[in-house]
């Protein structure tokens, strides 16, 4: 009703010119028209001044507003004022695809349309409005002028943009939820989220998403490479980023201010702030940047950081990131609640296994030592019945040694002895009736038997322990004992090879491996049948080590060793005791026309 009542007026206004003229003729009828004339303008400015909104008539030919009312006026208007100065504050005529001139639409279409623009008020502030526009016809049906009604849709925009706004906030939120709830999903999978959700909602080209080791406090970039997208000549070492606090517990640059200061900010201008820093060499150059940290009550354990929107950034970005902030802390404590779970999963797990391996370990050992106790009492027995036999042995052995000794000593050294009293005592009588020449001779008989004596009693005190043992050493007291053997047993021959110096061998061990070797080439003259022993005593490997060889008979090791020979000597069993009881480890091989080696080996000190 209201664009019919326009129009109707226009239409009016266009047949004035028509019936002035008309009214120019007739003196009389001049007056008239002009009453006529200022009557409908007064009407006609009542009417459009009565419109709230901006209202004009523009020449399609030169953009001119021929007609406005007072709320299209920014004050009064000049005679060639045109609509795109006026409302579009610039020089030449609308011509976007987003904001089309209604003017040159209705000109092709000679349609009414309506069309939103971004205009200007009187105060420069811009109005998004929405224009109604109709098409005036001259008299051969082209379009001469258009009528313009402006209505003012920012409110009504602004609300639709905010809804647009919260709904893709919204949007983006509810696209975190899945990764935020799913088991599977890491801390790297809900970053990327995070981080390409705020990029959409922000326009921003660059970003990263990082989380603050609880351990170290770095602040560890879990998307800093996807930010990057191959844009970025920061070297490899530099792109798996762990940002580190300095000494004085803070961050360093723009970014680590927003973790200092627990506050989210945004720069669009990064170069002027304070705390600007710098960037890597070869690190694209920051243009704008919007920082928030990301907070678990009041524990700072991220941060999202984001670089380079092609605009300025503005509050409500920051706002939304927060949001986001808020959710990026929800996955990270699931997901320190995952890990606590999982650790003491896997710490129970693995206490019934250390537990179950300590009973395992128990049995084993119970049953080892049940099977060791068994071998034990076995090894008792066999050691009581080795030591009730030893003993024997000793006795006898000990019995036949006073009793070899007691035969030497009666069969040797008292029979010289004797004949030493017999002449001596013939030279007393004979120097009793003053013959001095026949006592003399009885002296002297004296003298070899003397010598002999002393040689007997230096080989009795020999066969106990050479004295060349303490004298020469054990060195030497070797090759006097193997002469010694060759000389008795001519058959016999001995191959020596001594690889070890006199002060390496310990004092204690003198004893011990000249006693071996004793027993060694006593069993060799009487059991072995042998013609060649070969003796080797050398310091090898931090050890001490002698090794006695044979090429005679050799015999079977089971039967020699056995506990049913009732003829079983001491020579092996005190030749292994000696060496053991001394530190060392005693080792016999023989076999069955072989021959025999026996070893001994004491560790060096």
């Amino acid at each position: 009703m209201e664009d019919k009542m326009k129009e109707q007026l226009v239409g009016e206004l266009a047949e004035l010119p028509q019936q002035v003229s008309e009214l120019q003729r007739p003196e009389t009828k001049l007056m008239w028209a002009k009453g006529q004339i200022d009557q409908h303008a007064a009407f006609l400015d009542l009417i459009l001044e009565s419109i709230p909104n901006p209202f004009y008539v523009i020449n399609v030919s030169d953009y001119t507003i021929k007609l406005a009312n007072s709320a299209a006026q920014f004050g009064q208007l000049s005679r060639d004022a045109t609509c795109y100065a006026l409302t579009h504050k610039s020089d030449r005529p609308c011509c976007s695809a987003e904001h089309p001139c209604p003017l040159e639409e209705i000109k092709k279409t000679k349609l009414p349309m309506t069309v939103e623009h971004l205009h200007y008020d009187k105060d420069g502030n811009a109005r998004n409005v929405e224009v109604h526009a109709f098409p005036i016809f001259d008299k051969h049906g082209d379009v001469s002028q258009i009528i313009e009604s402006v209505l003012d849709i920012t409110a009504s925009k602004t609300a639709e943009e905010a809804l647009k706004w919260e709904l893709a906030v919204n949007s983006a939120l509810s696209d975190t939820y899945k990764p935020l709830v799913s088991p599977g999903a890491s801390i790297e999978d809900m970053s990327k989220t995070i981080l390409d959700r705020a990029k959409i909602l922000t326009g921003s080209k660059h970003g990263y998403v990082s989380s603050i080791d609880p351990i170290t406090g770095d602040n560890v970039g879990h998307t800093l490479t996807e930010m990057l997208k191959g844009q970025c000549n920061v070297s490899d070492t530099n792109k798996r980023i762990a940002f580190t606090r300095g000494k004085n517990g803070l961050y360093t640059g723009l970014c680590g201010h927003c973790l200092n200061t627990r506050e989210a900010f945004f720069t669009n201008l990064p170069e002027t702030h304070k705390e600007k820093k710098g960037v890597p060499k070869g690190h694209l150059p920051i243009q704008r940047l919007l920082c928030v940290p990301v907070m678990l009550g009041n524990e700072l354990v991220g941060q999202i950081a984001l670089a380079n929107k092609e605009e300025d950034y503005i509050e409500r970005e920051l706002e939304a990131v927060s949001r986001l902030a808020q959710f990026f802390a929800l996955a990270i404590q699931r997901k320190r609640a995952e890990e606590e779970l999982q650790k003491a999963h896997d710490e129970l797990e693995e206490r019934v296994e250390e537990r179950t391996t300590e009973l395992s370990r128990a049995n084993t050992l119970l049953t080892q030592e049940i099977t060791e106790r068994k071998k034990t009492g076995e090894a008792l027995k066999q050691s009581e019945n080795e030591l009730r036999r030893l003993s024997s042995k000793l006795l006898t052995a000990h019995e036949e040694e006073s009793k070899r000794i007691g035969q030497e000593l009666h069969d040797g050294l008292a029979q010289t002895l004797s004949a030493v009293k017999i002449w001596v005592e013939n030279a007393i009588i004979q120097l009793g009736q003053k013959d001095s020449v026949e006592a003399t001779k009885s002296l002297e008989s004296v003298v070899p038997l003397a010598r002999g004596a002393v040689e007997e009693v230096r080989r009795i005190s020999k066969n106990l322990r050479p004295s060349s043992l303490d004298d020469l050493g054990v060195l030497a007291t070797i090759s006097w004992s193997c002469q010694e053997f060759c000389t008795l047993y001519a058959g016999i021959e001995i191959e020596e090879q001594i690889e070890i110096e006199e002060d390496q061998v310990p004092e204690s061990l003198k004893i011990v491996i000249y006693r071996v070797l004793q027993e060694a080439l006593n069993n060799i003259a009487k059991h072995s049948g042998a013609s060649l022993v070969r003796i080797s005593l050398k310091a090898t490997g931090g050890m001490i080590e002698m090794i006695i060889g044979d090429n005679g008979e050799g015999f079977e090791m089971g039967y020699i060793l056995s506990d049913q020979r009732s003829d079983r000597g001491l020579g092996i069993a005190s030749m292994k005791e000696r060496t053991e009881l001394s530190g060392g480890f005693f080792l016999i091989e023989s076999r069955k026309g072989v021959g025999t080696t026996v070893r001994a080996s004491w560790p060096l000190a």
